[in-house]
C-alpha cells in the first residue's frame, strides 16, 4: 500500500542508498533486513514493521525518525573575529527534512 508516509520513507531509503553507492540488496544483507522488504520500500510500500526500519537506521547510522522522514533541526555556528580578539558568534537553525542535503 503507498502512502504519503511510504513516498518519504521510499525517497529517505532511495537517497541514503544511492549516497552510500552499494546495491539495495547488499545494503539488505548488511543491515541484516530482508533484500524483497528493502526493495518494497524503495517502491513505496510502507513498512510494515519498525524491526527492519531500524536495521536500516543503524547501518545508515541515522535515527528512525529522520529515515521515515520526521524534520530535524541542523544548527550552523559562523564564528569571525578580528585580530585584536573581539569575535561575533552567530547561530542560524534551519529546519532538515531531506536526508540527502
Amino acid at each position: 500500500m503507498r502512502s504519503e508516509f511510504g513516498s518519504l520513507f521510499s525517497k529517505n531509503l532511495k537517497d541514503l542508498i544511492q549516497k552510500d553507492g552499494r546495491s539495495p540488496s547488499t545494503i539488505a544483507k548488511l543491515a541484516g533486513v530482508n533484500k524483497s522488504t528493502v526493495h518494497n520500500w524503495i517502491n513505496g510500500v510502507s513498512p510494515s514493521g519498525i524491526e527492519g526500519a531500524e536495521k536500516l537506521a543503524k547501518f545508515f547510522n541515522t535515527s528512525v525518525a529522520e529515515l521515515v522522514g520526521k524534520a530535524r533541526l541542523n544548527v550552523e555556528i559562523k564564528i569571525s573575529g578580528d585580530p585584536l580578539g573581539v569575535f561575533e558568534v552567530k547561530i542560524e537553525k534551519k529546519l532538515k527534512t531531506d536526508l540527502a542535503k
